[in-house]
């Protein structure tokens, strides 16, 4: 399968030299201090095509706010076996329980608006070297204490990599 090739109206804006981070969004990256763990709010949710135009599963839009507005994270939840307990963990975290064994209902517009917590950090190898300068959401989880939280860092007080606070993060509850 082949990409189509569109011509495109590019502006300014568009064009705009941002740090990488790990998604979209008007927000400052560097305020993104990793590895640390911080409050999602889900602002999106659709559809994507798996093979065959089926239904391969949704796309779960998550923003951490910044200074200078959201960084915004993507997340792919598939509807293949082998993968949804991804899709089962962002509904947990969210306070919607499919931790049945059946048939469930499913609803990712259920998700927006509410928040989580999320562990962001860079992708890494099994011997701890980041394999990506791009943030990503490692771990989602349920808000039990805000002050487990942390708060994206000042844009006047960027973030050098390597510099990440020293933080003990708890083992969230196995349920």
């Amino acid at each position: 399968m082949t990409a189509t090739a569109r011509r495109l109206n590019i502006t300014e804006d568009m064009i705009k030299k941002r740090p990488r981070g790990g998604g979209a969004g008007t927000g400052t990256w560097d305020e993104i201090v990793v590895p640390n763990n911080y409050r999602l709010v889900c602002s999106k949710a659709e559809d994507y095509e798996g093979k065959e135009g089926k239904p391969g599963g949704w796309i779960v839009s998550h923003e951490i706010e910044t200074s200078t507005g959201p960084c915004v994270f993507r997340t792919w939840l598939s509807f293949s076996v082998k993968a949804r307990w991804k899709l089962v963990d962002v509904f947990e975290a969210h306070g919607i329980d499919l931790r049945k064994v059946g048939i469930a209902e499913a609803d990712p517009n259920d998700l927006i608006g509410t928040d989580c917590g999320g562990f962001v950090d860079f992708p890494r190898d099994r011997n701890g070297e980041p394999t990506s300068d791009y943030r990503d959401i490692i771990e989602f989880f349920p808000l039990v204490e805000e002050d487990d939280i942390a708060e994206p860092a000042s844009a006047e007080e960027p973030f050098e990599p390597g510099t990440a606070p020293d933080t003990e993060l708890e083992e969230p509850e196995v349920l």
